[in-house]
């Protein structure tokens, strides 16, 4: 890190403001809350608050799979060097015992939160995950971390910048928190509208008759209970190809299929030199990708034109053949009379997770005639238009938000930002 000292400040190494504390104890023998990298937020400075975090001996333990364990105190600067890029950082509010993945600094010279805001700034992130070794793994070393070097005014300025950036942060966090509400209310509300849409109809005149299923209450009397596997053919895909490209096909996994939509994220692709022609399941525009294994059993994805040509994974492919539009099958597979009470049993029946096409092709969905289901469909894409909206308008608010937090961070730590001239400090 290359930086110009304000008046009154200090560069020194950091392995010369802190002291590495070393000691190791043995999770078994040790009984003090366990804290892992899992248990620190990334870029914010705190311990994580979701997920359902215990910290108590045994489970967080067991957690961890750790048996030696790094030893910290009340007042230490935890700093995450597996990932770095993730900025998990911390201050200790107690003793304890944390994974040897986490560096423990006992600050000498720096007040322990301004050295956390430090650790949290994207110049010091940087540099230190430029000097990682590891491509699936990638590690600093204490080295390299304890030879950089921070700057730092006197005491008394750290603790008041410290304290203006707890409040600076803690309204952005506020902001930020209000802003993920928001997108918890919009995923549900959009889940709601496909699930009435596609269970009920957009007629409130219609008539009715009883489900046989006591959640679900009535749906339309003409619409017609029909098994997929009547309506459609289900295909395996192709599996684990023997080696992935750096180009090629795009290859869908598992972990692209994400409710509804196959996103780019973690993309891998395929040489189609590798690919055994009688097992290739080319993915036509309307197909349905379906998990069949793991933690998201029964998730499922359509496909657009822009993913056709692709090739489906270790998953199955739903190709509608008549009485129903890929667009209305795509809807009615997220909703929850699909999900939790025909495809959930099948995921509950082992400790892995597993779907086959037998079974899937025994689901029973609703179908209205095409002329209603294209209605719906309409219906369903103007409605879910407009929360998208909001929604992609709110996550460019929480990005803004985070990056205002870094800034603002950045600025305040390098003597950028007059503290002693706000209006707030103290």
């Amino acid at each position: 890190m290359t930086m110009a000292s304000p008046a009154g400040w200090k560069a020194k190494r950091l392995k010369y403001a802190v002291w590495l504390r070393r000691e190791r104890v043995v999770g078994a023998n040790d009984d003090r809350p366990f804290i892992g990298l899992e248990h620190i937020e990334s870029g914010t400075g705190r311990l994580a608050t979701t997920g359902g975090t215990d910290l108590r001996l045994g489970e967080t333990e067991a957690h961890s799979g750790e048996s030696m364990c790094n030893s910290f105190e009340h007042g230490d600067v935890l700093f995450g060097k597996l990932r770095p890029y993730l900025a998990k950082t911390w201050v200790a509010e107690f003793p304890g015992r944390c994974s040897t993945e986490l560096l423990v600094m006992r600050p000498v010279e720096v007040e322990p939160r301004f050295l956390r805001d430090i650790c949290l700034t994207r110049a010091f992130v940087d540099a230190v995950d430029a000097s990682t070794f590891g491509s699936k793994m990638p590690r600093a070393e204490w080295d390299f971390i304890g030879d950089m070097k921070i700057l730092y005014p006197p005491v008394l300025c750290q603790r008041a910048i410290a304290d203006y950036l707890d409040r600076e942060t803690a309204r952005i966090d506020a902001l930020v928190a209000a802003k993920e509400r928001l997108l918890g209310v919009l995923a549900e509300k959009r889940r709601a509208l496909i699930s009435h849409a596609v269970t009920k109809g957009l007629d409130p005149n219609v008539r009715m008759r009883d489900s046989g299923v006591e959640w679900l209450g009535k749906v339309p009397e003409h619409w017609r209970p029909v098994s997929l596997k009547h309506f459609s053919d289900i295909h395996y895909g192709l599996g684990q190809p023997p080696r992935y490209s750096e180009d090629g096909i795009p290859f869908v996994r598992a972990t692209n299929i994400k409710r509804g939509h196959i996103v780019s994220k973690g993309l891998v692709f395929i040489d189609e030199a590798d690919l055994p022609d009688s097992r290739i399941v080319r993915l036509r525009q309307g197909d349905i990708v379906v998990v069949r294994s793991g933690a998201y059993t029964g998730d499922s994805a359509i496909v657009t034109l822009e993913w056709e040509d692709s090739i489906a994974g270790y998953d199955m492919v739903i190709r509608v053949r008549r009485l129903a539009r890929p667009a209305f099958v795509s809807f009615v597979m997220l909703c929850q009379y699909v999900l939790e009470a025909q495809v959930e049993p099948f995921r509950l029946r082992a400790a892995q997770p597993h779907l086959n096409a037998e079974e899937l092709g025994e689901v029973e969905l609703l179908l209205p005639p095409l002329g209603e289901q294209d209605d719906i469909i309409a219906h369903i894409e103007t409605e879910t238009a407009r929360l998208d909206a909001v929604r992609a308008a709110a996550e460019k608010t929480i990005v803004l938000l985070k990056e205002r937090r870094a800034v603002l961070i950045s600025a305040a730590v390098t003597g950028k930002v007059d503290v002693a001239a706000r209006p707030d400090s103290r």
